[in-house]
């Protein structure tokens, strides 16, 4: 991480699709194996309180309702109760974390990123993930004078955007959201080659 190049003071928007999903929504929940640190919205590693939480288990959100990569960071609490078909029952209310996306998933349905078998009737909404006093942290793919991808996480809630400041005008701009859940430069933004440190928020 490049913390100290950035001046950042993130302010975190909900989209209002992901609001709905806070409301209950129900669906078949099915297993697809560890991910092995290969999901589509490549939070790796899962901030340590969170990982905590849902004990390391991440899940994939069926491709309506990932959003564009918008879901990704949101904790889950998942409710089961064995209805369903095959040798591994989902039972009982526990925390996942979204990590990655399930192309092939009906709205409502959740792939969990663990060994077992079997289609079964889950509810589940969007919670407030458990980050404590902690920071949200940030992740570089690519930073330089003339392109900057990055990622917010260790967020408490989803984050609709985040802007970077042009500093001569003292105008913010949206940055471009990625589907593997990064931001970008956008194709508006004229400040370049960038001067360090910017501000983003």
């Amino acid at each position: 991480m490049k913390s100290s190049y950035i001046l950042l003071s993130l302010f975190a928007l909900v989209a209002c699709n992901v609001l709905d999903l806070y409301t209950t929504q129900s669906g078949d929940g099915t297993y697809y194996g560890p991910d092995n640190n290969s999901g589509n919205c490549g939070i790796y590693p899962v901030p340590s309180q969170i990982s905590s939480a849902t004990q390391g288990l991440n899940v994939a959100m069926n491709a309506p309702q990932y959003f564009g990569s918008a879901a990704c960071g949101l904790c889950l609490q998942v409710t089961g109760n064995g209805t369903g078909s095959g040798s591994n029952p989902i039972t009982g209310t526990f925390l996942v974390f979204v990590n990655d996306q399930c192309p092939e998933c009906k709205p409502g349905d959740l792939d969990l990123a663990k060994n077992g078998d079997g289609r079964w009737k889950i509810s589940w909404k969007v919670v407030d993930c458990p980050v404590g006093d902690s920071k949200i942290q940030y992740s570089y793919q690519s930073i330089s004078q003339y392109y900057i991808k990055l990622q917010p996480r260790n967020n408490r809630i989803a984050l609709n955007y985040i802007s970077i400041q042009d500093p001569t005008s003292g105008t913010y701009f949206a940055m471009t959201r990625t589907s593997d859940n990064y931001f970008t430069l956008p194709d508006s933004y004229n400040a370049k080659p960038l001067t360090f440190p910017i501000k983003i928020q």
